[in-house]
């Protein structure tokens, strides 16, 4: 897509501003300038009653992730933000995040698979008040590293309607997951949160059984696939899991793990509040 064609589009979009819903861009191919003008044209009318706005494998460059910033600057009914594969780097991160604070209706926002790390991570994240309306948050395969971690740490103790959080792949050590699951201690939201494929081990997963596994009464759902989970993290999880109180637990966990004594002592306890998931990914 070129620029003209671009431009056309952005121009068709301001005039119909008023009644869109909801725009999906995928695999265009356009160039800077063509994003930059469809996405500036989204905001050039506070009458928008956009609600979801998806853009898939297109590069938006520094003019379109400050398109996207000034709509949601003005974008007061914007529900829903996706934005896998755009290319969206350290700077383009950081400016979208100059307008998290303005966009109240915000409840989605999927930046997975972006070469995002971890100080716009941080940035983007301490972006969001108290009283924001994010329920779910997709970070999947940026590097937010252990600083982004211990901002979710923050996000979610003071949220209080985050209830989803996908961290796949996120480069999350084990200072980052001290942290993480220290504010998620404060939670009375969060039910699902997805850590696969994270370099994460034993000392790490102990962690999380014991302050995630076995305390949190919100947490219905937990991936911890792709983990190096060696004997000692095998028996805290396990443990973890006749210890839990609350709400009844999916936990996904790798598939060699079926193998060992604690989890083959686990099949068949109908007094455990969870059920094991066994599975086998590629986290290569």
């Amino acid at each position: 897509m070129g620029d003209d064609a671009g431009t056309k589009i952005g121009r068709a979009l301001a005039a119909s501003a008023g009644t869109i819903r909801a725009v999906h861009v995928s695999k265009c191919g356009f160039k800077e300038a063509a994003a930059s003008a469809i996405f500036r044209s989204l905001g050039c009318t506070r009458r928008s009653r956009m609600e979801l706005l998806t853009i898939d494998r297109c590069t938006i460059g520094d003019l379109g992730a400050k398109a996207i910033s000034e709509f949601l600057s003005v974008a007061r009914s914007l529900k829903s933000l996706i934005a896998h594969n755009c290319g969206i780097d350290e700077k383009q991160a950081r400016e979208i995040a100059r307008s998290i604070p303005a966009a109240w209706e915000l409840k989605t926002l999927d930046l997975s698979n972006n070469p995002i790390r971890a100080g716009a991570a941080v940035a983007l994240l301490d972006a969001f008040r108290q009283d924001s309306a994010l329920e779910e948050l997709h970070l999947n395969s940026c590097q937010i590293g252990d600083p982004g971690a211990e901002a979710l740490g923050r996000l979610a103790q003071r949220s209080r309607k985050i209830r989803m959080l996908f961290l796949k792949k996120c480069g999350i050590g084990e200072a980052g997951i001290a942290a993480l699951t220290a504010g998620m201690l404060y939670s009375d939201s969060v039910d699902i949160l997805m850590l696969d494929g994270n370099p994460i081990d034993d000392s790490g997963v102990r962690l999380v059984s014991v302050r995630l596994i076995a305390k949190s009464q919100t947490l219905t759902l937990l991936g911890i696939c792709g983990m190096k989970i060696g004997t000692v993290g095998a028996k805290a999880v396990a443990s973890a899991l006749m210890e839990r109180r609350g709400r009844k637990l999916a936990l996904w966990v790798n598939e060699e793990l079926h193998e060992l004594q604690e989890f083959k002592e686990l099949d068949g306890k109908r007094e455990m509040n969870a059920r094991i998931y066994y599975d086998k990914p590629d986290w290569n």
